[in-house]
């Protein structure tokens, strides 16, 4: 599920995703031709984030935690 808040953010960080590899796919396929913010890569609160402004001005987060369980 995408959360969409108000001034163009969309944070997929809410929900994460189900793998590095789905959340690469997003990242890459959604950021390009777009400014990236923050690399996706393995964050130092441990899960593996990304940030990015797509071509049409709209932020993006990305998030894969493996220990994500469906819960918060």
């Amino acid at each position: 599920m995408v959360n969409i808040k108000r001034r163009g953010v969309v944070n997929l960080a809410g929900k994460s995703t189900e793998s590095k590899e789905e959340a690469d796919k997003l990242f890459n396929g959604l950021s390009e031709g777009g400014q990236v913010e923050m690399t996706i890569a393995d964050s130092p609160w441990g899960s593996y984030f990304g940030m990015f402004r797509d071509k049409y001005g709209i932020e993006w987060m990305v998030d894969f935690d493996p220990k994500y369980k469906g819960q918060l």
